[in-house]
């Protein structure tokens, strides 16, 4: 009986020298918050600036060496290009701008195309393209809309289905045309226009396979 109150003390003894150091070190520093940024670059050198969709801010953007490097070569006979783009948000780190952005996932570069203002963007889950021969391929909540040069817009009902490592699937059935969309997490350059997007895509349509690219839309949780 009378060694238990001893006991007691040489158990408590630790936890609170534990407890005194995890004060001191303080909480574990957190991950900086990622969110979408959509809007125009421009590169001087190695130095990339970044201006949001219809801001007036603008922002020192660090780019990996090869988005950087393809950002140049858009940028070739243009004022800027577009970037969608997720990125980790800082402090100021160059004089005269109104932060730091660090690049964490690249969702679109182009040269061309409507950029800040793309017609329905805010609607759309995902826009797939390619190109010899071109083709359009528009995914909503309401369905898809497939378009081709020398054809009518085509509307369709979907169904989708999530597949291993990210990839997703659609597929329609009406007016005797059978589509199907395969999309995957995977660099794609766009044959025609240059544009690079996160995601590559397949499409068939009765059995004819056409390749090309994707990204996600407004709508999207990607």
């Amino acid at each position: 009986m009378k060694h238990r109150p001893m006991r007691a003390i040489s158990l408590l003894f630790p936890a609170l020298v534990l407890s005194g150091c995890q004060l001191l070190r303080g909480p574990e520093p957190s991950a900086p918050a990622t969110a979408r940024w959509q809007g125009t670059i421009r590169v001087a050198g190695d130095q990339a600036r970044f201006t949001p969709c219809h801001e007036a801010r603008q922002f020192s953007l660090a780019l990996p060496r090869p988005v950087l490097e393809s950002a140049q070569a858009l940028a070739r006979g243009r004022d800027s290009v577009f970037l969608d783009m997720h990125a980790s948000q800082r402090e100021a780190e160059v004089a005269g701008t109104d932060g730091a952005l660090q690049l964490t996932t690249l969702l679109r570069l182009q040269g061309e195309g409507h950029a800040c203002d793309e017609p329905g963007f805010a609607r759309l889950l995902l826009r797939a393209s390619g190109a010899e021969p071109d083709w359009s391929l528009e995914v909503s909540a309401r369905g898809m809309l497939l378009e081709r040069p020398g054809q009518a817009p085509l509307a369709l009902p979907y169904l989708t289905e999530q597949l291993p490592g990210g990839a997703r699937h659609f597929s329609s059935e009406a007016n005797d045309l059978r589509v199907e969309l395969w999309v995957a997490p995977q660099p794609c350059e766009h044959s025609a226009s240059g544009t690079l997007s996160n995601l590559s895509a397949r499409l068939t349509l009765n059995g004819e396979t056409l390749s090309g690219c994707a990204y996600p839309g407004g709508a999207s949780d990607d």
